[in-house]
């Protein structure tokens, strides 16, 4: 009996290094959804801009761009380009559940500083989730630029595919999203499949059971004759 249970827990150890290396293989990140590689429109944007820019027409404006995961992953990483005009070198961007077709309960924010200038091409930003919110295939999020001070004027660059639709905010005190029919600002995001993630399938299962078995009888077999 004494046997028989050793060999069960080193099969069990032997099972439970195989499946964690089965999952790490499985974790790679993905593209969950994609308006961006295909490149984007260097001089053309969406407006970003403060209450307080001192520009003649110009106000408080925040853009918001739509989308909905290819499947069900937690976040990884955004990428979007963004070009500086004046101002504070600065914009928010924040992730949004979706609320009845608006921007609902916020699930991560980043502060972006260091924007190359609007009429040099702009900069593609990356920003790295910390906080790795899932996302669920099939349901709406939001993603949202913000001027980072009231004297910001800065842009979210267009991308150069046909998709078309944003809303825009011209009240932060009290949001009024309005929507437009324009072209799309540009973004990619990434994250790491969750479904499926933790158990490995049938036929792999029971190889791996199989190997876990046998690796813990050879190692019985030489520890008794030692």
């Amino acid at each position: 009996m004494r046997i028989l249970s050793r060999q069960m827990l080193l099969s069990t150890l032997c099972i439970t290094v195989m499946i964690g290396f089965v999952i790490h293989a499985n974790a790679a990140v993905v593209s969950l959804f994609d308006n961006y590689t295909l490149g984007f429109q260097t001089s053309a944007g969406n407006t970003i801009s403060g209450s307080n820019t001192g520009v003649s027409g110009l106000s408080y404006q925040e853009v918001g761009q739509i989308f909905t995961p290819s499947q069900t992953a937690k976040l990884s990483e955004i990428d979007a380009p963004f070009g500086y005009v004046q101002g504070t070198n600065s914009i928010t961007l924040s992730l949004y559940t979706d609320n009845s077709g608006n921007p609902g309960t916020q699930l991560e924010q980043w502060s972006i500083t260091g924007l190359q200038a609007f009429s040099t091409g702009s900069t593609t930003m990356v920003v790295t989730s910390n906080i790795t919110p899932q996302l669920n295939a099939g349901s709406d999020y939001w993603l949202v630029a913000a001027p980072g001070a009231s004297n910001t004027w800065a842009a979210w660059n267009l991308t150069q595919n046909s998709i078309t639709g944003y809303e825009i905010n011209s009240n932060p005190n009290n949001p009024n999203w309005i929507t437009k029919s324009g072209t799309s600002s540009a973004f990619a995001v990434y994250g790491t499949p969750v479904q499926n993630q933790n158990v490995p399938e049938p036929g792999i299962l029971s190889t791996l059971l199989g190997i876990g078995t046998a690796g813990g009888g050879m190692f019985l077999r030489k520890f008794r004759k030692a």
